[in-house]
């Protein structure tokens, strides 16, 4: 009895310095494991390696009222804990600190700083009040500042982007320019406004006229040409020209419809900068693509004295799924929607002696419209005749470009990208989140600042259902009708056969 309690206290003994070992570890290592697929609740290598560079202090202050609705009570606690995790991989170099919103300089800090409350409804002793409070942080380097004005729960999958993202912005010298070509018949900025104020967070972003000074590859890393409806001057074309045979890197999006979608009508879109596509080895086809797997839309129909509004899967809004998984543009996003699209043409590219990647294709079941148009919303999506199969519709091109206006001129290695549709980022148009990411991540590639991609996409926002057979369906659902009455039957003749079993052995 003596050598058994006297092995069991060894055992306890053992344990102890095990657990305190693992915790002398663990303070001088840190690690956490995250089980999401996205791995949403860590790091990205890219964030590690830019707050691991840190060569001087940041401190981020932190403003949460005391009294929040249920809803929002999480939200400091999920901020600290991403917070925690910068801390852990800065070197020392990050700090952080939650204001007490009882002490005097909560008020004071809020003024200086400027930061916004919201109203937000509380119960209290059984009745709703409307009470102010403060969800936001204030990030401070050297003598800048960047500002969360207000944190949402919505919010918190995106942290960790906005986090990086001001790091990058406050320790950056000098932020990378993009133009966005602003000549007769573009697509001006207004009508781009949430892209544009997301880009303007990464880089200096401002329209520029197609002219030389302004696009000067020393000064301007790279050129957005969205959306053009009428032809450039000559001026302007030479200058776009100049410009990427110089080492410029341009984005090409193009519309080759007007299409104004109440009306039902479509124009052809016809410029002289598809001359210098088309020199390029790229170029966008005067076609219309429609797509099976598509987008729905809302459509009003009269039934006799009634008017009403119908959701339908409408064709020429084409649910892009079909995407290429090598590239660092596409593979962390599931779908994205395009809205009247036309087909890319890269048969020349090779011939080019360029690199390309087609990054986004249709699905295999779509149909192509060109020369007559008719887009009108009058049948079911399953009536259409699909027999083009799965179509390009964004592609990455990288090499030596030969000059339009100087026939046997080589350009220096640059980038471009094409794409045959200039709406899907546009306000107003698709609105959804991955479409603004898609755009994003072009920039950042354009740019060669590729940091920030892995982060952007990690929320998954769609995940479309796979296709099946309508033979797949029809079994999926019988087994759901059957299979549930068989399972209780065989519950049922398993219990009886057991109780059967019980009295033929039971003692008489």
């Amino acid at each position: 009895m003596k050598n058994k309690k006297i092995k069991n206290d060894f055992v306890i003994l053992y344990v102890l310095v095990i657990i305190i070992l693992i915790n002398l570890i663990s303070f001088f290592v840190f690690t956490r494991i995250d089980l999401t697929e996205g791995r949403i609740y860590s790091l990205s290598d890219a964030s590690k390696k830019i707050v691991a560079g840190l060569d001087d202090k940041i401190i981020v202050k932190c403003f949460f009222s005391k009294e929040l609705p249920p809803q929002m009570k999480i939200i400091p606690s999920m901020v600290k804990d991403d917070l925690e995790e910068y801390k852990a991989y800065s070197n020392g170099n990050f700090y952080y600190e939650f204001i007490d919103p009882s002490d005097e300089e909560f008020s004071k800090q809020i003024m200086s700083y400027q930061l916004p409350s919201a109203q937000v409804q509380m119960l209290e002793k059984d009745e709703f009040k409307v009470k102010k409070v403060f969800m936001g942080m204030v990030m401070l380097y050297e003598d800048k500042k960047e500002i969360v004005p207000f944190i949402q729960e919505g919010d918190l999958p995106g942290l960790e982007y906005e986090l990086t993202s001001m790091i990058r912005k406050l320790t950056t010298e000098k932020l990378p320019a993009i133009g966005i070509l602003d000549e007769l018949g573009m697509t001006k900025p207004e009508e781009i406004r949430t892209v544009y104020q997301l880009l303007s967070a990464q880089y200096v972003v401002s329209p520029v006229k197609g002219t030389i000074a302004e696009l000067d590859p020393e000064k301007l890393q790279a050129l957005l040409i969205i959306g053009p409806k009428e032809n450039l001057t000559q001026a302007a074309l030479q200058a776009v020209d100049n410009y990427l045979i110089g080492g410029g890197k341009i984005g090409f999006f193009i519309d080759k419809t007007d299409v104004n979608l109440q009306m039902q009508n479509v124009k052809k879109i016809d410029t002289n900068l598809d001359s210098l596509l088309t020199n390029y080895g790229i170029s966008v086809n005067a076609d219309l693509i429609g797509d099976k797997q598509a987008g729905m839309i809302t459509m009003r129909q009269q039934k006799g004295f009634f008017s009403f509004a119908n959701q339908i899967r409408y064709p020429f809004l084409p649910m892009i799924t079909n995407l290429s998984r090598t590239s660092t543009v596409t593979q962390k996003i599931e779908a994205f929607n395009l809205y009247f699209v036309s087909s890319i043409d890269t048969s020349r590219v090779a011939e080019k002696g360029l690199d390309m990647e087609i990054i986004a294709r249709t699905s295999p079941e779509t149909f192509i419209q060109s020369g007559t148009f008719n887009i009108l919303a009058d049948r079911d999506i399953n009536d259409y005749n699909y027999t083009a199969g799965s179509i390009p519709v964004i592609a990455l091109v990288k090499g030596s470009f030969g000059s339009f206006f100087e026939p046997g001129k080589k350009g220096v290695d640059t980038r471009v990208f094409i794409s045959g549709d200039a709406d899907f980022f546009a306000d107003g148009k698709t609105g959804s989140d991955e479409n603004i990411n898609l755009f994003l991540n072009l920039a950042d590639w354009l740019t060669a600042d590729e940091t920030l991609i892995s982060i952007r996409s990690k929320e998954i926002t769609q995940r479309p259902l796979k296709k099946m057979s309508e033979g797949y369906k029809n079994l999926i659902k019988t087994l759901n009708i059957v299979m549930i009455p068989l399972l209780f039957a065989a519950i049922g003749i398993f219990r009886w056969y057991s109780g059967r079993k019980r009295k033929d052995f039971s003692l008489k």
